[in-house]
């Protein structure tokens, strides 16, 4: 009878187990908007850290940050909005041009039928099937984006109540553990956000200047596009590149000439200069590692998961480190640049500190 009531009591564990593996990967696009939420709530911390030094509540600190960052947008929008306008008509207008002129090169009437396959292309939506289901409407980016802009605020004003929420789930002999792996994630990804964030303004700037240098058209529009690209490891910068040496090319070979040069210099200075000064040995990732983690989390769950998969990849990879390779094998490992110690060791010394 005890064996029974073991193997039951097993069997219904299991059960449990699978169900919360089924919801979890049902439900995790929600989990997907609350990673964001997170990363934008890091971004406010970071940025409310001086009003909060000054003498600001945590609260009044953050809705001071929102207020000064919904204050600089207007006043961009106001200085720069109608420029950005016009050339961003432009280049809607060129990017239309080139897609049309690339239609009737391969054989086809129109860009609905290049995408449905007809003509001598044989069917680019058949190559690219996975990549074409991305779209979403424009209701459900801007909910998902007001949701993490939201949910970012809450986790800003009050971290500790959630953090603590989330580690009282945590069985009590694992708790130094998971303390342990969420301050390193938490360290790891606001250096990396620091330096994206830096990264993406220099890009922008640099794009931008050097464009206009060579004479491209829309310079502005497309050193913005270069910026805000570059959130996207790898494949943000290669997507920038090759809208803006298109652009370029639909104006004369000169200009195309001239916005590969620029890309390529930008390109560089980001990756041999700008990365290495701000993020240093924090994010220690193989590029081939985090190219490949962006593309497999987009295909699994989307745009949203080609935007969150170089921090998801971020996550990953520091509690591999930490819990399975410190703390599971007990073998020396680097974690922030740094010799990991044990969790308990890790946590202990953090208290202390304290």
């Amino acid at each position: 009878m005890d064996n029974d009531a073991i193997f039951i009591r097993r069997l219904w564990l299991a059960a449990l187990v699978a169900a919360l593996l089924v919801a979890a990967w049902l439900l995790m696009p929600l989990l997907l908007l609350a990673f964001g939420s997170v990363l934008i709530a890091m971004v406010l911390r970071a940025l409310a850290r001086p009003f909060e030094r000054a003498g600001l509540s945590d609260t009044w600190s953050i809705v001071f940050t929102a207020v000064l960052i919904i204050v600089g947008l207007v006043a961009a929008l106001i200085f720069f909005g109608s420029e950005m306008a016009d050339q961003w008509q432009t280049l809607d207008a060129r990017l239309g041009s080139l897609l049309s002129a690339a239609s009737k090169r391969l054989g086809v009437n129109s860009l609905e039928e290049l995408l449905a396959g007809s003509g001598a292309t044989g069917g680019i939506a058949t190559m690219l099937p996975r990549f074409l289901s991305w779209g979403a409407s424009l209701g459900q980016a801007v909910f998902g984006a007001s949701v993490m802009l939201v949910g970012g605020a809450y986790l800003a004003i009050d971290p500790k109540t959630y953090r603590d929420g989330l580690l009282k789930l945590v069985p009590p002999h694992y708790r130094a553990n998971a303390v342990a792996t969420m301050g390193d994630v938490g360290e790891a990804l606001r250096r990396w956000l620091g330096g994206v964030l830096v990264a993406m303004c220099l890009v922008g700037v640099l794009t931008g200047l050097g464009l206009w240098i060579a004479g491209v058209q829309s310079p502005l529009a497309l050193g913005l596009l270069a910026g805000l690209a570059n959130a996207v490891p790898y494949l943000g910068s290669i997507t920038a590149a090759v809208v803006t040496v298109a652009i370029a090319a639909g104006q004369s070979w000169e200009a195309m000439v001239g916005a590969v040069v620029v890309m390529v210099l930008v390109q560089q200075i980001e990756s041999n200069l700008i990365t290495p000064l701000v993020v240093g040995r924090a994010v220690a990732i193989p590029p081939a590692t985090g190219l490949f983690a962006i593309v497999a989390i987009g295909m699994l769950f989307g745009p949203l998961g080609v935007l969150l998969g170089f921090p998801l990849a971020i996550v990953i990879d520091i509690a591999v480190r930490r819990l399975y390779i410190r703390d599971a094998l007990d073998e020396p490992v680097e974690i922030l640049g740094d010799t990991a110690q044990r969790s308990d060791d890790a946590v202990a010394g953090r208290t202390e500190t304290d």
